[in-house]
């Protein structure tokens, strides 16, 4: 695979491999581990709390943090790389892995002063219904503000975002529930088109016939939820307009990864952390934006500068990649500039929110911890799809002994977990395996008996990139 390297240039030319060199020590490589280091105190705390209390990975709850981030803060902030190239925080988080893995308790979790806002926003509303009702109904009726919202059609969140202050987080406890939601008109692809535009935070307007129109010049749409390992095939196998690529896929695979204890032995976020994370969210939700629209923040001259050399670098990169590498990488890649103006922007905002800070731009430490999320989530993605391309029951064979950390599985173990009806079906799909190079079929002798087993390769397990 073509890899932006930054060092032993003269090694990788020998090899015949294509170079760009950035420089300022910037490594373009993808992380198969979370860039804790990204996140102050503060947030690093209560994501290994989290994790820690869910029994889950740590990529999980860090996932959900930065979307935790993006929507507190919302559209009152912006992050400035031109005249004509400003972003909002705009995420859209899918926590990827099987029933059980914590991802629903670890986004709940990191998102509780979200909901306590929303439930804030409701209270007001309904004391200003009241009021409203109170006068005889005169003048218009209050509008509800909106944070969250956990089920709602195309033309449902057009009129959100319109009454919205900051912008709306999707949540939705499965992803797969808003992915086929777009079917859920006649107008499927005018939906789809719709999320797209939103992404791109382009005006939107949604007409239906029943009534008049909604349009939102500007906008800030975040989504966060959970989608099934089995199921990204499904919504990759139909993305022909890139609709994956914006997403950030968290699948840190095996699970639990390991990480330092916290607290003193109790299940539950130690309540200091806890509180100290909530005063920092609440610190983005006090953020309003001002007579002029929201608060600008340019990049600093040396942020920009790294900006530039990362973009020119990964574009040379799609490329280079173009035709011959895969595409979930490619177009991932190819939107390396909104993604890392947005991760740069989200971890300035958690600095600010820490107390490390104020707001005035956003310097080079921002954009380099921008990427460093970026490389991240580019990393999980290459390992998530290098398993769904190996396809099929192999790949739930991977996956299952990667989860489990098994270098040997028996016929027996793929029956009773339902890979496999019967052993004849276990000993093809190790049959396949092992053409596909991933370890080998051994002979094993047991009670007068002759049985087979599948023998990973280690280093197979632990990042496969097909």
């Amino acid at each position: 695979m073509f890899t932006v390297y930054t060092d032993s240039i003269s090694e990788c030319q020998a090899e015949g491999k294509h170079v760009v060199q950035i420089p300022g020590g910037l490594d373009a490589k993808p992380l198969t581990d979370v860039p804790l280091e990204v996140f102050p105190d503060t947030f690093r705390a209560m994501i290994l709390a989290v994790s820690e209390a869910v029994d889950g990975p740590v990529g999980y709850a860090a996932a959900a943090c930065l979307s935790a981030v993006a929507t507190a803060a919302g559209g009152s902030v912006e992050v400035v790389a031109n005249r004509t190239w400003r972003r909002f925080p705009v995420l859209w988080v899918a926590l990827v892995g099987r029933p059980g893995d914590g991802k629903t308790p670890a986004t709940a979790m990191m998102l509780k002063p979200l909901l306590r806002e929303e439930e804030r926003l409701y209270r007001q509303w309904r004391d200003s219904v009241d009021e409203w009702e109170s006068r005889g109904e005169d003048g218009p009726k209050p509008v509800r503000r909106r944070l969250m919202a956990d089920d709602a059609t195309a033309e449902a969140v057009v009129q959100l975002l319109g009454e919205s202050e900051k912008g709306l987080l999707l949540a939705p406890d499965e992803l797969s529930q808003w992915y086929r939601s777009f079917a859920s008109y006649k107008s499927t692809q005018k939906d789809r088109s719709f999320y797209l535009k939103a992404w791109s935070e382009s005006p939107i307007v949604v007409d239906r016939v029943a009534r008049a129109g909604n349009f939102v010049p500007r906008h800030c749409l975040g989504v966060v939820g959970s989608l099934q390992d089995d199921l990204i095939q499904e919504l990759a196998g139909h993305d022909d307009d890139g609709l994956i690529d914006r997403m950030l896929l968290a699948y840190p695979g095996r699970v639990p990864e390991p990480h330092p204890p916290i607290g003193d032995g109790d299940d539950g976020v130690p309540e200091g952390v806890e509180r100290a994370y909530d005063k920092a969210i609440g610190r983005l939700l006090d953020l309003k934006s001002g007579e002029n629209g929201p608060l600008t923040l340019p990049l600093s001259r040396g942020a920009r500068s790294v900006f530039r050399w990362l973009q020119y670098g990964y574009k040379s990169q799609a490329r280079t990649l173009d035709g011959e590498g895969p595409g979930e990488d490619i177009g991932f890649i190819a939107k390396f500039g909104d993604h890392v103006l947005r991760l740069s922007l989200v971890a300035k905002l958690m600095r600010y929110a820490s107390g490390e800070e104020g707001l005035t731009e956003i310097d080079e430490a921002s954009v380099r911890s921008g990427h460093d999320l970026f490389r991240w989530f580019r990393g999980q993605r290459l390992a998530l799809f290098g398993l769904q391309k190996v396809g099929g029951k192999v790949g739930r064979l991977v996956r299952w002994a990667r989860r489990r950390g098994a270098t040997v599985v028996s016929a027996r173990s793929l029956t009773t977990s339902r890979i496999a009806r019967s052993s004849d079906e276990a000993i093809s799909i190790f049959r396949q395996a092992e053409a596909l190079g991933f370890g080998s079929v051994v002979e094993r002798k047991e009670n007068n008996g002759t049985y087979l087993d599948f023998h990973f390769d280690p280093n197979k397990l632990e990042f496969i990139d097909i």
